[in-house]
């Protein structure tokens, strides 16, 4: 994924925030006083929130920005893109909802543009509302893996397995995961897998 454009944060300071972190995220986000900001948190909750939490809450934001970018362009073949490129993500987040998104873009082709953006941020707004369960996270990276299943060894099928294992037992991160799936995108040069936003939700390991 590409950070070059910077979604804008407003952060309350509910407690005391040091500058080496602020620092950090002014690297991949404007931090702002405008509460109408792309997204807003309180520093109590950047500092003291879980993986999951902080994940979840970068990908919202991450992910509602880059659309904002296509919507900027006002081209349906971008929308299609954006709809490719998040296929996976989205079904972590929410399969029914992703399909919906899919079954809207295929029936939008004679809509006007801005109608059609409109009904289709509305799903995405809708898709992540609610955090992703570990189950669906496994189910997204296994449809992930299966772009390159027939490529796999065996040795690599066994270490997908055990992974996913471990991280459903709470023994490793999903980042973990990710990387796993991304070699294997890069391993048997799968373009389709290296597209896929799931494995670059954003920019922050962990914040």
């Amino acid at each position: 994924m590409d950070y070059k454009q910077k979604p804008a944060i407003y952060i309350e300071r509910d407690v005391d925030i040091s500058r080496e972190y602020l620092h950090r995220l002014e690297e991949y986000v404007n931090i702002t006083g405008n509460r109408h900001a792309d997204g807003s948190s309180s520093a109590s909750f950047l500092i003291h929130a879980s993986p999951e939490d902080l994940d979840d809450f970068w990908t919202k934001m991450f992910t509602l920005h880059r659309l904002r970018k296509v919507f900027e362009q006002e081209s349906k073949r971008r929308l299609f893109d954006f709809q490719s490129d998040h296929k996976y993500l989205l079904m972590a987040y929410s399969p029914g909802i992703q399909k919906q998104m899919g079954r809207l873009l295929a029936r939008g082709r004679e809509t006007p543009f801005f109608e059609l953006a409109e009904d289709y941020r509305q799903l995405l707004e809708k898709a992540v509302e609610t955090p992703p369960t570990r189950a669906r996270h496994v189910n997204a990276c296994e449809h992930i893996a299966g772009h390159v299943k027939r490529q796999l060894s065996e040795e690599e099928k066994e270490l997908l397995q055990r992974k996913l294992k471990q991280f459903v037992d709470g023994a490793i991160s999903l980042d973990e995961v990710r990387a796993l799936l991304k070699d294997f995108g890069h391993k048997y040069e799968d373009d389709y897998v290296l597209s896929q936003a799931y494995l670059y939700p954003h920019p922050f390991v962990s914040v």
